[in-house]
């Protein structure tokens, strides 16, 4: 076996001198065939191991039997042992998961914590080759593409498997023969979950009435399917950054145009969904491909506005030619946004609510000719009355304005549409009234009302928005 473990490692390059490893033991043959293996080759590889163990409480005193059990495997063997315990029944009720599920989450995050507590860069799992068939197998009851298909993976991120490539009859061997107990998880004969279902009942079946070698072929299907899955993940990582407009992955949240997305494949319009919500959320665990199409079609056939619901308490909005995804509570605290302040000419303002600034001064007639042309968005030269004091809100139904160039007046919605303003923007657009004539003088950023649109022979006001961040003043709000 271990010739056979050598290969894999070299195939797949999983091992490198000085490798501090961690590796998981539950106690049962693959583990300690794994820990066994790895022990071997240590002294080759110059490694350093770690072992560790964690204890779901799913077994009550069982379990803590084969906590004990690791730790004297791994005192055995002079290494470091780490046993943790985690209430995981307590996990599931306070995260709706199913007890499989909620398992490996919490089993996971102890081996990456941990891992990053001891400085270990690698994590040791003893998936075999029989485990690659029954999560093939799983993945194609529960409905699968080829990210599902492809089965699990020899090495990613942290985490390596050496012993892939072996079955599960050899490692039993193994055990035997180099005197290895065996833990035994009585919970695995139970067929109450699908996969030990398949385990216990459907492989033996297909083996017996259908393919003696179906261990070895559904390997390397995995083996071609997970191959050209990556062609086309690499593919469609180069076209997700083409359509990315911004992503802020502690926030939960990103920004992408939608144009460029509509032109690609649909094969890779869901690769590239699946790779936003994997960058926002960190995990793929509970999107399905339900959810995958709620976003392709939001894209494709709804309204500017239209949002749908992901896991992980997270929403995707389609907002003219992007697509938002944010946090539900940052989406709904963006709708409810409401604010009112005054401020005197001149003046600064830092209006908190949409972290912006509005600064008014007074302009000389050279500085209003200089000005006469202005471009940019952010700024307004206009008239204002030097005794009238300026009000800074948000949007309030009915609100109307006459844009310069009109003759007659226009809703705040209606121009929000024609400049194709996002829904969620319209609230932290600050408008700038006149308190003495309650009239509507910017819409800052967007347009000035033509009654207070400058005329040389008034009073020159400029109006200014820019963006504050983290004490610092930026042009583009």
């Amino acid at each position: 076996m271990i010739t056979i473990v050598e290969k894999t490692i070299a195939r797949y390059d999983l091992l490198q001198q000085n490798d501090k490893i961690l590796v998981a033991v539950s106690g049962g043959a693959d583990s300690l065939a794994l820990l066994h293996c790895l022990n071997l080759l240590k002294n080759k590889y110059e490694l350093t191991l770690i072992v560790a163990h964690l204890n779901h409480m799913f077994r009550g005193m069982e379990a803590d039997r084969d906590a004990e059990y690791v730790k004297q495997v791994a005192d055995k063997l002079g290494l470091q042992s780490i046993i943790e315990k985690i209430n995981v029944p307590e996990v599931l009720a306070e995260n709706n998961y199913s007890p499989q599920e909620g398992a490996r989450v919490v089993r996971y995050g102890f081996l990456r914590k941990t891992a990053k507590d001891l400085s270990c860069n690698k994590i040791a799992l003893g998936h075999h080759k029989d485990d690659q068939a029954e999560t093939i197998l799983l993945n194609l009851l529960k409905g699968a593409g080829l990210d599902g298909l492809k089965g699990i993976a020899p090495k990613r991120d942290l985490y390596i498997r050496p012993l892939l490539e072996v079955k599960k009859e050899v490692l039993e061997r193994y055990c035997e023969e180099n005197k290895l107990s065996v833990r035994i998880d009585l919970s695995n004969f139970k067929e109450v979950y699908l996969r030990n279902k398949i385990r216990n009942s459907l492989m033996p079946l297909l083996i017996k009435d259908f393919n003696p070698r179906l261990v070895d072929v559904l390997a390397t299907t995995a083996d071609i399917l997970r191959e050209e899955n990556a062609y086309l993940e690499e593919n469609a990582e180069n076209l997700e950054i083409d359509c990315r407009i911004s992503i802020n992955k502690e926030k939960q949240k990103g920004e992408w145009l939608t144009q460029p997305f509509l032109e690609l494949p649909i094969a890779i319009q869901r690769r590239i969904i699946r790779q936003i919500f994997f960058m926002v959320s960190g995990n793929n665990y509970n999107l399905s491909f339900y959810h995958v199409e709620s976003v392709r079609n939001l894209i494709s056939y709804s309204s500017s506005g239209s949002t749908t619901e992901l896991p992980g308490q997270l929403k995707a909005i389609f907002s003219y030619d992007r697509l938002k995804i944010m946090r539900k509570e940052e989406y709904y605290s963006e709708e409810s946004i409401d604010y009112y302040h005054e401020m005197s000419i001149p003046g600064t303002l830092l209006v908190q609510e949409t972290n912006t600034i509005i600064e008014s001064k007074f302009l000389s007639p050279s500085e209003t000719m200089e000005r006469l042309e202005l471009k940019d968005r952010n700024e307004a030269l206009v008239s204002i009355n030097p005794g009238d004091t300026l009000i800074i809100r948000n949007r309030r139904t009915g609100d109307r304005m006459r844009p310069v160039g009109m003759t007659g007046t226009k809703k705040l919605k209606d121009l929000f549409i024609d400049e194709k303003i996002d829904k969620l923007e319209r609230n932290r657009l600050p408008i700038i009234l006149s308190k003495q004539t309650g009239k509507i003088i910017w819409v800052a950023g967007l347009r000035i009302s033509e009654e207070f649109k400058n005329t040389l022979d008034k009073n020159s006001i400029l109006l200014r928005i820019s963006k504050y961040n983290n004490g610092e003043f930026m042009k583009n709000p």
